[in-house]
């Protein structure tokens, strides 16, 4: 008998045991569940007001490159314009302008005007070399030096340290940028696939000889709705740090954040710039 009692009692110490600990495993399930939504809730929070910052700091550089389209679109409706015209265009916009890199416009095969042919150059003996090419180019008409050797009118007005802005020129198979394949520029192919005006993803580039992280606006050139082109305008990041979030999470969003690290915040905050400052998509932002 107190064998049997003893085992009874055994079991059910056992069985309030494992009640006990599956409890206390719910409850802590549920507390971690609970904080684990009140961080989300503040990444999205945080994310929301810095993506606003962040926003209305490129709002002014995306409105010019808008007017650059703009333009383009006019000087192209009017049919006779030639190529050193849309040229001072850009310029004048990348003159005007000194917190940006510079200005450009990339136009698909005879996007601008359908004279693609008149432009075109060879290389039967092969590219000369740097100083035999400089003195090329330097002899050759403005409307020819914004136009690659197959003839597609490619133009970058950029700015010097000096504050100067210069022209550079789109001669040479380095500078006739692949538009199809699996080598084109995705930035290109992005804005012509979409349609839209897109943010590039922050990217180094080489800028006077240093490297500079910025990024890329771009909106694209269309007459009657068919895709003819990009204008675009590059801002180096460092124009628009000062905007960048600065705010840290507090302890409970870097708990979340710890499991896996950074998993949350990265998660959140990318939902978050999808819906609220530019959109993710592969890897440009829509604006």
């Amino acid at each position: 008998m107190t064998s049997i009692v003893a085992r009874t009692a055994l079991v059910l110490g056992l069985v309030a045991a494992t009640c006990f600990a599956g409890a206390a495993w719910l409850i802590q399930q549920k507390a971690a569940a609970v904080q684990e939504a009140s961080a989300l809730n503040e990444l999205e929070q945080l994310a929301r007001a810095e993506a606003a910052k962040v926003r209305g700091s490129v709002n002014e550089p995306l409105s010019r490159v808008r007017g650059l389209a703009d333009a383009t679109l006019a000087l192209m409706e009017r049919g006779n314009s030639s190529r050193a015209e849309v040229s001072a265009l850009v310029r004048r916009y990348a003159d005007a302008d000194p917190a940006v890199l510079g200005y450009w416009l990339e136009f698909e095969p005879d996007g601008f005007d359908g004279a693609d042919a008149r432009f075109t150059r060879s290389w039967p003996d092969g590219e000369p070399a740097d100083d035999t090419l400089k003195t090329f180019v330097a002899g050759l008409s403005e409307d020819q030096r914004i136009s690659t050797d197959s003839g597609r009118l490619s133009l970058y007005w950029t700015r010097e340290p000096s504050g100067q802005t210069s022209l550079q020129d789109a001669v040479g198979p380095a500078n006739d940028l692949q538009l199809d394949g699996p080598d084109a520029e995705k930035y290109y192919v992005a804005v012509r696939e979409r349609g839209e005006e897109l943010m590039f993803e922050p990217y180094a580039d080489e800028v006077s000889g240093k490297q500079v992280l910025m990024t890329s606006l771009m909106v694209p050139v269309k007459v009657d709705g068919q895709f003819r082109g990009v204008a675009g305008a590059d801002i180096a990041l460092s124009t628009i740090q000062p905007n960048w979030p600065r705010s840290a999470p507090t302890s409970a969003a870097w708990y979340a954040c710890s499991r896996p690290p950074g998993r949350c915040w990265l998660r959140r905050s990318s939902r978050i710039w999808a819906s609220r400052s530019p959109r993710i998509w592969g890897r440009c932002w829509r604006s």
